[in-house]
């Protein structure tokens, strides 16, 4: 292998790489620290994989000299693949709570006299929001109804919510159900 083929490798590599120990980082500090807030742990752990990424990138700076310009390009690319990564890994871990927040914070602002908490509480029903998901997921044909109970059908939401279950274990192991963010 020539050192520029190994150069492409490392740029192909280095992004990846950074991804393993963002998610490694993750469940370390979680599964080491419980009780560190989430957040810090994704930032802490985001910082450790940008850091790998960097010396990936630094070592094809070092073994294969490109121009300045390429250089540059190929820095800022594994970053964003990077970054695009470790965005991906914040938002399977973090949805459930960013998108009720957002929700709520939607409530606010068309209600721009504010609203008091059991307001929003009042608005933010949890019966209504489950009976349309109910029926979607009937409709959908992601859930199949026996008698009054309802039971998951093999499908892509199906997949989602395993996947999701397996990372919360991976990272939060026997706390899996209760949220460190609050």
């Amino acid at each position: 292998m020539t050192p520029s083929e190994a150069a492409d490798w490392i740029v192909v590599a280095a992004p990846v790489l950074g991804a393993a120990v963002n998610l490694v980082f993750q469940i370390g500090l979680v599964r080491l620290r419980g009780e560190w807030l989430l957040g810090s742990s994704l930032m802490v752990a985001f910082v450790g994989g940008a850091l790998v990424t960097l010396a990936g990138m630094a070592a094809v700076w070092l073994s294969e000299l490109p121009s300045l310009l390429d250089g540059i390009g190929l820095t800022i690319t594994a970053l964003a693949v990077y970054a695009s990564a470790g965005f991906i890994l914040f938002a399977l871990v973090n949805l459930g709570e960013t998108s009720l927040r957002v929700q709520m914070i939607d409530r606010l602002l068309q209600n721009p006299d504010g609203l008091r908490p059991a307001e929003l509480l009042a608005l933010q029903s949890d019966d209504a929001l489950i009976e349309v998901r109910i029926s979607r997921m009937k409709e959908a044909g992601q859930v199949r109804v026996v008698g009054e109970r309802l039971y998951p059908r093999l499908s892509t939401l199906f997949l989602a919510a395993a996947g999701i279950s397996l990372l919360k274990r991976l990272l939060f192991g026997h706390q899996a159900g209760r949220t460190p963010l609050n």
